[in-house]
């Protein structure tokens, strides 16, 4: 039996957690996540200094759409009360099929006193690039964020139901 991960970090990380399961980890890739895995690291540093994300400013990207602004925003709020460290600085990615009118993210994570930050100018994949923690509902982007190693949570809620138990 073998047990297949994506990329050779996360076999690294596998293999680190459950050193027994080395001689069975193999990692397999995905060719459509190929090009995250050879990015170069200054692109990191280009989209954030394209943010005007200061050293120590800490991005949180939700990616998704905004009728789940609710648990996001709770989420958010949980973030900012354990202090994270530096400044957290919200914003929110669209999903592409999104025509919502008239949403106001600045607002939604103003009331718990958290920054907002409008990021509608630059690519989706800058914005991604520069992230400190990205959150979705359901999205590709939480893929990439790990291959990219960037912190990534699956967020579920009421609309999405509890996750399937496997089997």
């Amino acid at each position: 039996e073998r047990i297949c991960c994506i990329d050779a970090g996360s076999l690294e990380d596998l293999v680190s957690d459950r050193p027994e399961f080395e001689c069975r980890v193999l990692a397999t890739s995905q060719p459509v996540f190929e090009a995250v895995l050879e990015e170069s690291a200054n692109l990191r540093d280009e989209a954030r200094r394209m943010l005007g994300l200061a050293e120590g400013d800490r991005l949180m990207v939700y990616m998704g759409a905004p009728d789940n602004g609710s648990i996001v925003e709770a989420f958010a709020a949980s973030l900012a009360a354990e202090a994270c460290v530096g400044p957290l600085i919200c914003t929110v990615r669209r999903h592409p099929r999104d025509v919502s009118i008239g949403t106001n993210d600045a607002a939604m994570f103003g009331r718990n006193n958290l920054a907002y930050q409008d990021t509608s100018a630059h690519a989706t994949v800058t914005v991604a690039r520069a992230a400190d923690l990205v959150l979705a509902i359901a999205s590709t982007e939480l893929t990439v964020a790990a291959l990219r190693r960037i912190p990534a949570a699956h967020l579920i809620d009421a609309q999405h139901g509890a996750v399937p138990a496997p089997g």
